[in-house]
């Protein structure tokens, strides 16, 4: 899907719609479609970590910075 239009369509098509997208995105632009939570997911953001600060991570010492290189993804199905 390339814009929300196309996904406003997607979710009203008959059938058992699942739609997988990032949690800021759900809530900020298409909180007002029938959608139900069903899972949540985390990853990383694109870009790019250098090996210092991947250490960092791996060691604990960037706790509190998490949230600057990680997403949170959600599964959503249309209500029936």
């Amino acid at each position: 899907l390339n814009n929300p239009e196309e996904l406003k369509q997607f979710v009203q098509s008959e059938g058992k719609i699942f739609v997988v997208m990032r949690e800021s995105d759900w809530r900020e632009e298409f909180s007002d479609l029938s959608l139900t939570l069903q899972a949540t997911d985390s990853g990383w953001k694109k870009g790019r970590l250098d090996q210092n600060k991947l250490r960092q991570i791996r060691e604990g010492r960037l706790k509190q910075h998490l949230p600057e290189y990680s997403e949170t993804y959600v599964l959503l199905t249309v209500e029936e």
